[in-house]
């Protein structure tokens, strides 16, 4: 792990990426708030100044324009090509597998010209063309114009040349070794990361795994307390109901005593009455006998009528009192009926 974090340094300092004091591990770049950021932003700019120089080095402070930048980011990078799921957060929450796999894909994208590979093709053509400048302008300063060739100067000039021939050719040689080494060193690097990638996607891997156990074992738990919650509320809701029905059948047995006691009452008014009759029929005999009885005494005659009439008033004051009860019985019965309908509703 650590020759690939080297190796990815190098790559970045080699690239012209500026990376801040103190960082020198991918712990450091996801640890530290807006270094990727920065990261990023120097290699797009190294891609294109011109197109992608609207992104500022440092990211801005409010949360709002942090995600709005980060997300642009996201969307140039993944129209660039690449295949991994990429987006704001992947630029300013970054895991380790994401800075190595969007910094390796940034810089396969800088131009060959800014290359390492390319400016050591510079360097030696330029070696070469300053040697063979070296050489005409020494020749120049050897050879005067007008001065005849003599053999010793050109013996001189041979050997000169034959000098700066194994020059250039060492030279050659060694700008090949610097380019031999630095594919091979290339080729090691692929192989590291191609080994690196297969141990992030096993630990990738792995830690689904316990996530999804994690995710699992918590599904479980929350399934068995709504399970409880919801065995609960069906106990609570049966007491209610219990209760409910209780009330309701102390009220019908009420209901059934209030019956009771007006049935037993509407006997004993079934009563009075059959009674109240008979004493009808027997106020009706007494007045048939008083019309046959005309030889009786005017006084004893008045005294009787008087009894006759206070026997009978007493009698309808009976009845009347029996009335009222009736209907004072059935005003109770029809307020209970409507405050039961009103409870049970």
């Amino acid at each position: 792990m650590q020759e690939a974090e080297e190796i990815l340094f190098g790559s970045l300092h080699n690239c012209g990426v500026v990376i801040p004091k103190g960082i020198d591990t991918l712990k450091g770049i996801i640890s530290e708030s807006g270094v990727f950021y920065n990261l990023t932003t120097q290699i797009l700019k190294i891609i294109d100044q011109q197109k992608y120089g609207i992104f500022t080095d440092s990211i801005p402070k409010q949360t709002s324009e942090k995600v709005r930048v980060c997300a642009k980011q996201a969307s140039i990078i993944k129209e660039m090509g690449f295949n991994e799921p990429i987006g704001y957060h992947q630029i300013l929450y970054p895991k380790t597998t994401d800075v190595t796999n969007i910094l390796n894909f940034l810089m396969k994208h800088i131009p060959d010209d800014l290359s390492t590979n390319k400016s050591i093709r510079n360097s030696i053509s330029k070696t070469l063309y300053d040697i063979v400048h070296n050489m005409n302008d020494e020749k120049k300063r050897r050879i005067p114009p007008q001065t005849p060739i003599r053999q010793k100067d050109i013996n001189q000039r041979k050997r000169v040349n034959s000098i700066l021939q194994k020059i250039l050719q060492k030279k050659v040689e060694e700008q090949n070794d610097v380019i031999a080494e630095m594919k091979s060193n290339a080729k090691t690097q692929v192989r590291k990361e191609i080994i690196k990638k297969e141990e992030n996607e096993e630990e990738e891997k792995k830690e689904e795994d316990v996530m999804v156990a994690v995710e699992l074992k918590e599904s479980k738990n929350e399934k068995k307390i709504r399970l409880e919650s919801e065995l609960d509320e069906i106990v609570k809701e049966r007491q209610q109901v219990e209760d409910i029905l209780q009330k309701i059948k102390t009220r019908i047995e009420k209901v059934e005593d209030y019956i009771n006691e007006g049935k037993n009452e509407l006997k004993e008014m079934i009563k009075e009455k059959e009674e109240l009759m008979k004493k009808q029929k027997t106020l009706e005999r007494q007045k048939i006998i008083r019309e046959k009885v005309k030889d009786i005494d005017a006084n004893d005659k008045d005294e009787y009528i008087e009894k006759l009439e206070e026997l009978k008033q007493s009698e309808m004051n009976k009845l009347e009192g029996l009335k009222q009860k009736w209907t004072l019985y059935e005003d109770e019965m029809k307020k209970e009926v409507q405050e039961n309908e009103k409870k049970n509703n």
